[in-house]
């Protein structure tokens, strides 16, 4: 697991050095408002893509992980054949009802709205050929088509739009369109030489369906709170119309997210192990590999946590602007702590998940959402971004405290670095 946590974690710095410089160079072209437009166009476009491919990862991971430790490559093939069709639906389906929204009702972010959801099958494609990959033990290859080519087209589109000083927050979402368009058709090249010849086109029987169905709905629930519960302060300050505070929260966010990025590495890796341990039926080895992800996370996460605490006003000064300082400060220390207490109780989430306990991490998500909501209708209309910064600390804090908890009641360990 250390080997491919170095390869998963090798291409996913590549890949957060370049997000990073993206945003950077966002800010740094675009207008404060401009940037809080396109990061809210693009967020609200992300949370669409929830039914689309919410899920898909998780599900492929774990029921490819499964069937090859078995040896039952029906069982891929019929999974592949059953997520595919899912998004080809689903994209349709939800690409069709923004449109009809957006004919009924005038809003004044809808045109840019209208035309960020063509990202949702795109994002379906990498989704399914991200869980492929991962589930076949190849989680380096899928992390590097979804982290590094889009944040390469942005940076050389972007650069030549600050170059000819056109640049828009409409143009920034056509560059991300077009850098998943890449990254789609790189996916489905790297899934073709990299899947086992045996595993080929075989369309699912009733019975998968109904079961892979039910997983489905479940993981991408998980997903889909998950993604609310991250992004909803963003959703909340663009519907109020403080596309300025979205920007600074923005900047905030994505300098905490520096402390997660050592736990999205874990993650990358852990699926397959998670799955053959529990089928093996060994919990000892699944408590030891749960306390080695925990210590190898926070020990990643630590020294980034206290450079951006200490550090942080000069820090976004050189990168982002001087302009948005003094309002993004004290939300990137705020979200840090937070980030840096989740990582040392590790990845409890993943453990639920792949042990089958989903609705009950459902029902955690659910709360932890709605702590975070009424944080925020309470915090964010007086402190803004800061306040927005609040409320998601407590929701993420509360999460993890009682996803910990269930793991302790329903595995039989007590996860965390001790």
């Amino acid at each position: 697991m250390f080997k491919q946590f170095l390869n998963t974690s090798s291409v996913s710095v590549i890949g957060l050095a370049l997000a990073l410089a993206v945003n950077v160079l966002l800010a740094r072209t675009l207008a404060v408002e401009q940037f809080g437009l396109f990061s809210f166009a693009i967020t609200t476009a992300y949370f669409l893509s929830v039914p689309v491919s919410g899920g898909i990862p998780f599900l492929l991971t774990r029921e490819i992980a499964g069937a090859m430790h078995e040896g039952n490559y029906s069982v891929i093939n019929r999974v592949i054949c059953a997520t595919t069709l899912w998004v080809m639906v689903s994209s349709s389906v939800v690409i069709a009802g923004i449109f009809a929204l957006n004919s009924v009702v005038e809003w004044r972010t809808g045109e840019i709205i209208t035309f960020a959801i063509f990202i949702l099958p795109l994002l379906g494609i990498t989704a399914i050929c991200n869980g492929i990959l991962k589930g076949i033990g190849r989680p380096a290859i899928a992390e590097a088509a979804s982290r590094i080519i889009p944040p390469i087209v942005m940076i050389s589109g972007m650069s030549l739009l600050w170059y000819l000083a056109t640049a828009t927050a409409m143009m920034g979402v056509f560059l991300q369109i077009a850098s998943f368009t890449l990254v789609s058709i790189i996916s489905v090249w790297l899934v073709n030489l990299y899947v086992p010849k045996r595993i080929n086109v075989e369309y699912p029987d009733t019975a998968s369906l109904g079961t892979w169905g039910k997983a489905l709905f479940s993981l991408t629930a998980i997903n889909g709170i998950s993604m609310f519960g991250a992004q909803v302060a963003i959703i909340v300050l663009g519907i109020l119309g403080n596309q300025d505070q979205v920007a600074f929260f923005r900047v905030a966010e994505r300098g905490a997210q520096l402390v997660n990025f050592p736990m999205l590495f874990i993650n990358a890796i852990l699926g397959p192990h998670i799955v053959r341990t529990l089928r093996d039926g060994d919990l000892d080895d699944l408590h030891k590999i749960a306390r080695t992800a925990a210590r190898m996370t926070a020990a990643s996460s630590a020294p980034v946590a206290l450079t951006l605490i200490f550090f942080g006003k000069p820090l976004i000064a050189l990168t982002f602007g001087p302009n948005y300082v003094d309002q993004a400060y004290l939300p990137l220390v705020v979200m840090c702590g937070a980030q840096f207490v989740s990582a040392t109780l590790g990845s409890v989430g993943m453990f639920l998940i792949f042990a089958g306990h989903e609705k009950l991490h459902i029902w955690v998500q659910l709360l932890a959402a709605l702590a975070t909501t009424i944080a925020l209708v309470s915090l964010v209309g007086k402190y803004q971004a800061f306040g927005g910064a609040l409320a998601m600390s407590i929701g993420l804090l509360l999460l993890n405290i009682f996803l910990a908890v269930l793991v302790r009641r329903k595995l039989g360990f007590r996860p965390g670095i001790l």
